[in-house]
């Protein structure tokens, strides 16, 4: 008997509504296409473009003349486009040039985290379901509250509500319309949300960030929940896809898929054993996190504090002008860190004007030196004052200067002259490496003074008395990446003046 085999079809042309994906993303822009469009422009007067840098410089010119009205009218161009229409070698008054216009491409990059309080977009791509308004919450994931209770909302701000809400929406081609850009018409399916990842109350926000610094690793672990069903429906009709744990409109659900919502107001530094640093990018940080990585890869949390927001000096005396901001943070509050593996210590400070203060990152590039020689016995006459003046110094400006005690034999912090019998030589050539390593003395070279070194003692014959003689033999020496450096004023033997860090050691991620 023969096999009756029966393939179902779609006879009817039955369009299935779809959700395919939905995302938080980043939205950038992707270069750009000419629309057919011009913008004419007309010279007031004689120009020359006879070379290169000539067009440049008459095409930015240009340029931010029309800026503004082509903003008015939602049309752009760029500085290259003036650049390809200037063909002649000079225009004078009443010459005109047609500008092509153009529009941007933009792209939309899935995220797996964000900070709180950062603008994000939710993207839902969708199938045959124009119009169709969704509905959206982002609830806490994982197995503890942090934000809210296991499966609650919290609250975010979309762009079009004065109020945050537990709930947002999208609707289907609506960003395809509004938005304008070259390729629109690849977002005709989609929902797109702009919302930014905090209330509009400052309380709750406190709230968000004060339970996220307390939470596991700062983060909370979030998931969108989705409603694309139409309107007076009591029965699905939306086929959700890319399903996790078996529920059907949930996205970044479940172990290892959790987006992760972290603190922006935490300052956060990685610092690694072969030199590396970096730190998170983030607008107005208010307390700042060092973490050490080891050579076997293993994470050591050393300590977190307030930061100071102070302006920045120009010298002493002497403020930036224009106002800029720099940080500063207490070095006491973190001074010192102690486990099995990782150890460094301040363990003597000394300075009558509290120069206890110093720029965030010059402090992750000391912590590096000291864990790196294992220093546990530094002494210090400071950096910077509260307010990132220098005191009685001249260049203790903004925490990006400060003065160390030579290192002793002694291991107490204590008072230490380059000539001193319990300087401790060895240790003190390879903790210079150590900050020369992680940033110090790269752009200046750190300040200290020749001396003469002991080498050894050797008994030699004194042609006059015709004795044996037991005499020292020194070298002169100068540590390394520094420069000697001694006025009547201003001596180096019984300190190590640190400065010359250079920043571009520290990358943003």
């Amino acid at each position: 008997m023969a096999t009756l085999i029966v393939k179902p079809s779609n006879t009817l042309g039955i369009k299935i509504q779809r959700v395919k994906k939905a995302y938080l993303a980043k939205k950038e822009i992707k270069g750009s296409e000419k629309t057919g469009e011009t913008h004419s422009y007309t010279f007031k007067g004689t120009n020359s473009t006879s070379t290169k840098a000539r067009k440049e410089k008459i095409a930015t010119i240009i340029y931010e003349k029309i800026k503004s009205s082509l903003q008015k009218s939602k049309q752009q161009t760029t500085v290259n486009d003036i650049v390809e229409v200037l063909e002649k070698d000079s225009y004078t008054k009443g010459d005109c040039i047609d500008i092509p216009l153009t529009l941007p491409k933009i792209k939309f990059t899935k995220l797996t985290s964000a900070s709180l309080g950062d603008e994000v977009y939710i993207v839902v791509e969708t199938e045959n379901m124009s119009g169709r308004e969704i509905k959206m919450n982002l609830k806490q994931g994982g197995d503890k509250k942090v934000l809210a209770e296991v499966k609650k909302g919290i609250y975010v701000t979309q762009k079009s509500n004065k109020q945050a809400s537990l709930l947002f929406t999208a609707t289907v081609g609506e960003f395809a319309k509004k938005e304008n850009c070259a390729n629109a018409k690849d977002y005709i399916d989609q929902a797109i949300a702009k919302v930014k990842l905090q209330s509009t109350k400052e309380d709750r926000n406190k709230e968000y960030r004060e339970a996220l610094n307390k939470a596991v690793d700062k983060k909370a672990l979030l998931y969108i929940s989705m409603d694309a069903e139409p309107e007076k429906n009591d029965w699905f009709s939306v086929k959700y896809e890319e399903v996790f744990d078996n529920r059907p409109n949930l996205w970044y659900y479940g172990e290892g898929n959790w987006f992760e919502l972290k603190d922006n107001s935490t300052l956060e530094y990685n610092i690694y054993s072969n030199g590396k640093i970096e730190k998170n990018k983030i607008k107005k940080p208010k307390e700042v996190l060092y973490n050490y990585y080891d050579a076997k890869g293993n994470k050591h949390r050393l300590g977190e504090t307030k930061l100071i927001e102070v302006d920045k000096w120009q010298k002493k005396n002497i403020k930036k002008n224009p106002i800029e901001k720099t940080l500063l943070l207490d070095a006491r509050q973190l001074d010192k860190y102690s486990s099995k593996e990782v150890n460094y210590g301040i363990v003597k400070w000394s300075t009558s004007k509290k120069r206890y203060y110093i720029n965030p990152d010059c402090f992750a590039g000391l912590i590096g030196a000291m864990i790196e020689e294992g220093i546990v016995d530094l002494g210090s006459t400071g950096f910077s004052d509260i307010n990132g003046s220098p005191g009685n110094s001249t260049s203790h400006i903004n925490g990006e200067a400060g003065d160390l005690r030579y290192l002793s034999t002694n291991k107490d912090g204590g008072q230490t002259y380059l000539q001193h019998s319990h300087f401790d030589y060895e240790r003190q050539v390879k903790f210079n490496n150590a900050l020369y390593k992680f940033g110090w003395g790269r752009e200046k070279k750190m300040l200290s003074e020749n001396f003469e070194r002991f080498i050894e003692e050797k008994e030699v014959l004194n042609p006059k008395t015709k004795k044996k003689e037991k005499v020292k033999i020194t070298k002169t020496t100068l540590l390394p990446h520094t420069q000697h450096y001694k006025t009547e004023k201003v001596r180096h033997y019984h300190h190590l003046h640190i400065f010359g860090f250079d920043f571009s050691k520290i990358k943003e991620v």
